[in-house]
């Protein structure tokens, strides 16, 4: 009768657990953002490479009729880096060809919105105040410039900015703002029939200035 006996291995394979695929994602330097509101920012998406690649380093290893197959790598690009934080600051918008029929009422800082008009845009800018109670469900912007040759109008939506002395009452740092009769407050108003609405906070700064981030909540509360 045949007999089987155990011999010693002549080879060895080492069977591992690891992923089918391993994925990578290459991250850039980080960004920090310094609340500022004199640099303007601009976001270019076509910065940044998506074109998906796999990258193979070792070739496959015949093993008794056994082929461990290599690592994949799949690089899927690479996060851009240079303006990503600063996308918050960049939220000015230019209406071109924007007709206002009394520019000199406007100034940088002036909290304005839209109302119905016969332009090219079938609305008119109107300064805010918090008598009328239709500002407190309308988009809120602030005013940055407007060009009379161009009659390009550029607005904020939401950012940081330094007011002037004259359009801000009781700038306090950290202090929530908003509007009282036709200025910025961090007190808001008392006034019956009027309209409370958070527009944004008090920003902390070494340059004694009135920084604000700007950013309309989209409710509002109308007092009896």
């Amino acid at each position: 009768m045949p007999s089987i006996s155990p011999i010693v291995a002549s080879q060895t394979i080492t069977i591992a657990p690891h992923p089918s695929f391993a994925i990578t994602p290459n991250y850039s330097a980080t960004t920090t953002l310094e609340p500022s509101a004199d640099t303007a920012f601009n976001f270019d998406p076509t910065s940044s490479s998506f074109a998906p690649a796999i990258v193979s380093n070792a070739a496959p290893v015949n093993i008794g009729q056994i082929v461990p197959q290599p690592d994949i790598n799949i690089a899927i690009g690479e996060v851009p880096s240079s303006n990503t934080a600063g996308v918050l600051n960049a939220f000015q918008y230019k209406f071109q060809n924007f007709e206002i029929t009394d520019p000199e009422s406007y100034e940088p800082g002036m909290l304005v919105s839209f109302n119905g008009g016969s332009n090219n845009y079938n609305g008119n800018l109107a300064a805010v105040h918090t008598q009328n109670i239709a500002f407190a469900y309308q988009g809120l912007w602030i005013f940055v410039s407007y060009s009379e040759s161009s009659k390009d109008l550029v607005l904020m939506q939401k950012g940081y900015i330094d007011l002037q002395d004259d359009q801000i009452n009781n700038w306090v740092i950290g202090r929530t703002i908003y509007f009282n009769q036709d200025k910025f407050d961090t007190t808001p108003t008392t006034v019956s029939q009027q309209w409370v609405r958070s527009l944004g906070y008090c920003v902390p700064n070494t340059e004694n200035k009135k920084r604000i981030w700007f950013d309309p909540d989209t409710t509002y509360l109308k007092l009896l």
